[in-house]
């Protein structure tokens, strides 16, 4: 990983971000660049309420993004002193998310850092905001920072579905938290069969196919470990859960008191293919935590 985004509002969720970007370039002396989007309509109208037309907006527009980009400009300097760190800070009038997408896309970005809403996990950050197109949007990597801790992560979990996607977000989260204990979770999705469970007739027969489906995915979990070669040894603990993956999922994280979580997504959206869209997006919905997406092809 040599080139880390982030993308800040400049609110404290952005600040938060911010840190954890830092401290990622300050322990791996990648390049930074930070882009702040201006939304141009709101501003304009807000330009015009204050000054009328005795000035022109480009001309007032000009000096709101200069002074921006120097007031960040300087903060990087500061928190970047005694590194060898490169950044650079790109402030823009536009409409949020696709500016940002461009520019990540444009700069070849490996990594996306934004800031969550919302104090309990991102359910406010999940209703149309910008943050939630820039994630459904982004080709890159991307970690959704929610905690105000900047401590290095301590302990990351990692659900599994036994592909190479999950490998991938094995070897990310060695990346993001080389010092962190990992534990590896797989759930077996047992909600298929809870109606036909309840059901007096065919429960205990689905009991048995629950049983069998458990015992099958346990071999395959200690199976993929062993295959996972050398980053399969990193691996501190291993459980499987069963339930609906989202709740079980966080569930997991919550009990082992992990401080990141991350998963392997596929092609050109998170939301498709880690390791159901659904589970991706109710994750970040419901986690506490930190939650980084990994992108593989």
């Amino acid at each position: 990983m040599q080139k880390v985004l982030l993308a800040t509002d400049l609110s404290a969720h952005g600040d938060r971000a911010g840190r954890r970007a830092v401290q990622l370039v300050r322990r791996r002396e990648v390049e930074l660049r930070v882009v702040h989007v201006i939304q141009a309509d709101l501003e304009e109208d807000a330009l015009r309420r204050l000054f009328g037309d005795s000035v022109a907006v480009e001309t007032l527009q000009a000096d709101l993004l200069q002074s921006t980009q120097e007031t960040i400009s300087e903060r990087l300097a500061g928190e970047l002193a005694g590194t060898s760190a490169d950044y650079s800070v790109s402030c823009i009038m536009g409409r949020g998310h696709p500016e940002i997408s461009a520019q990540a896309q444009e700069w070849g970005a490996e990594l996306v850092v934004i800031g969550a809403h919302g104090h309990h996990g991102v359910r406010d950050f999940f209703l149309g905001t910008t943050a939630e197109s820039l994630v459904h949007d982004l080709k890159q990597s991307v970690l959704i920072v929610k905690s105000s801790s900047v401590a290095d992560y301590r302990r990351v979990v990692v659900p599994v579905d036994f592909s190479q996607r999950s490998l991938n977000a094995l070897q990310f989260a060695r990346i993001l938290a080389p010092q962190a204990v990992i534990e590896v979770v797989h759930v077996f999705d047992t909600t298929p069969f809870e109606r036909l469970y309840r059901s007096s007739s065919a429960g205990s027969q689905m009991r048995q196919v629950v049983e069998l489906g458990k015992e099958e995915s346990r071999q395959k979990l200690a199976r993929w470990i062993s295959d996972s070669g050398s980053i399969g040894h990193e691996i501190a603990s291993q459980s499987l859960r069963c339930g609906y993956p989202p709740k079980e999922i966080v569930a997991a994280a919550e009990e082992s008191n992990a401080d990141l979580i991350v998963l392997g997504t596929r092609g050109l959206s998170h939301w498709r293919g880690a390791m159901a869209g659904s589970v991706a997006r109710r994750v970040l919905q419901q986690a506490e935590c930190d939650v980084a997406l990994e992108r593989c092809e």
